[in-house]
């Protein structure tokens, strides 16, 4: 592992994906772990599925974690990025995989995710570390406050930045920020629309 960040991984963060695609012809491995982890997962986490794709067409593992951390699908999921999740499983990554992604995506509302994990064969029985599936998962934010919710997650203390984004399917993107503390989360509100399609899954 290489303890400093790559170019290769700066430019996977950056969605440079001109960069990343001369990084690559040029030598740099695509799967090289930096102290951050691995650019695919960096592209992953931040959604820049152009850089994702560029990076699985060098061979990238789709599946390759750091070590105690998220698969490059967990963190698109994590951060709402549909199309980079669709990147990542029709590149090789397992939709049923580590972490329960389809458990992880309905916990965060994110029906977009939702749709497409299960258009690309994800398990609506499958579990997750809690025992939850996705379903399950969903159905416990139905009739939540999920602005509040979010915001009570955040460590810290002070004013919170609060920024919505509609989605297709009628839902919401919250985003969150607590400048004093630097720390911020994201949820959609596709809860109720994901427990409708899931139905007695």
């Amino acid at each position: 592992m290489n303890d400093e960040e790559t170019p290769l991984y700066v430019a996977a963060v950056d969605g440079q994906v001109d960069e990343v695609a001369a990084l690559l012809a040029a030598g740099a491995d695509a799967d090289e772990e930096s102290a951050q982890g691995t650019p695919l997962c960096a592209a992953a986490c931040w959604g820049h599925a152009d850089v994702v794709r560029a990076l699985l067409a060098a061979g990238a593992d789709p599946q390759r974690a750091a070590e105690d951390d998220f698969t490059p699908l967990e963190w698109a999921v994590l951060g709402l990025h549909e199309e980079a999740a669709v990147a990542l499983v029709e590149g090789g990554a397992d939709p049923n995989g580590p972490g329960a992604p389809l458990v992880l995506a309905a916990d965060r509302g994110a029906l977009g995710v939702v749709r497409a994990l299960l258009a690309h064969g994800a398990d609506p029985s499958q579990r997750d570390e809690e025992g939850q599936t996705a379903r399950e998962a969903a159905a416990g934010w139905v009739g939540a406050d999920v602005e509040q919710e979010l915001i009570a997650s955040l460590s810290g203390d002070g004013p919170v930045e609060l920024t919505r984004t509609p989605r297709a399917g009628g839902t919401e993107r919250i985003e969150a920020f607590r400048p004093s503390a630097g720390v911020g989360a994201a949820i959609e509100t596709g809860h109720a629309q994901i427990v409708a399609l899931l139905g007695n899954g």
